[in-house]
């Protein structure tokens, strides 16, 4: 009910105003921005470094770990904590809210040396593209407690669950051509696996193909309940999964734009130097 009133407050507020109100700007170079349902934001700046702000815009954790590569991606959709994806080693990082480490994953140990995209399942386990088998895998999320950053290479390296839940298919032989995924994200029913050039490619919960929608060039998205929110031809758009029609939302800014992320009455911009807050 919650996710519905926000919906409908954020199509109503999109629809009929650009009432923007500036909360806060940052100064921070970053590529990379991601949101959660408490109105936090996240970037990674330039030097690899994970930074966590809160709804007002202050600074309120960060962290890095060098020895893994670049950090590419955060999945911050999970309200018990953040999964982060090191690319260039298959490596996935877990952390708590406090961005305090909680497990550590190399991919290699699933028999998994190059992944393209991963994110948590709604069942607390984490989907990962396959790069060289084509094929999107559930692997398994043991529970466990929290560990000291210190001990948690060699805890896991004894420890590592190594049974993958599920496989789909061979996408490119389902759809006749390679694929190259930069972003997954599972929502309700159904996971959306993106790839720039083919589109989104969206399977059911046991990774079975159904359908692609023809939506190109996209780095991320956002999902809510029927609404699809990107950012593309530096406007933000949303396009509804249900009638398929795409609306255009005017931003208050138009230029150097980066990444942009919605959330409740919170609006994310980072640009070529800045972080951006505004309110709705």
């Amino acid at each position: 009910m919650k996710n519905y009133l926000f919906i409908a407050l954020v199509l109503i507020f999109f629809s009929f105003t650009q009432d923007f109100h500036r909360v806060a700007t940052i100064d921070i170079s970053g590529q990379v921005l991601s949101s959660d349902n408490l109105r936090n934001c996240y970037v990674i700046n330039d030097n690899n470094e994970l930074i966590k702000f809160n709804a007002d815009g202050e600074r309120i954790a960060s962290f890095s770990d060098t020895r893994q590569g670049r950090l590419q991606f955060i999945d911050s959709n999970n309200p018990l904590g953040l999964l982060l994806f090191y690319p260039d080693f298959s490596y996935i990082v877990l952390l708590d809210k406090s961005l305090s480490v909680v497990k550590k994953y190399n991919l290699g140990n699933f028999g998994i040396s190059r992944a393209g995209a991963v994110c948590f399942s709604n069942d607390n386990n984490i989907w990962v593209y396959d790069e060289n088998s084509f094929q999107l895998k559930k692997i398994n999320n043991t529970s466990g407690t929290s560990l000291a950053y210190e001990d948690i290479d060699q805890v896991w390296e004894n420890e590592l669950p190594s049974d993958i839940l599920i496989s789909s298919e061979d996408l490119s032989m389902r759809l006749g051509t390679s694929l190259n995924p930069n972003f997954v994200l599972e929502n309700g029913n159904w996971i959306y696996l993106n790839d720039p050039e083919l589109g989104i490619i969206v399977l059911d919960i046991y990774a079975n193909y159904f359908k692609t929608i023809p939506i190109k060039g996209l780095e991320n998205f956002q999902i809510f309940e029927d609404e699809l929110y990107y950012f593309n031809d530096n406007k933000l758009k949303h396009y509804n999964l249900k009638i398929f029609q795409e609306e255009i939302i005017e931003l208050p800014i138009d230029t150097d734009i980066k990444a942009v992320n919605i959330q409740k009455d919170r609006l994310f911009i980072l640009s070529e130097n800045q972080l951006v807050l505004y309110s709705f």
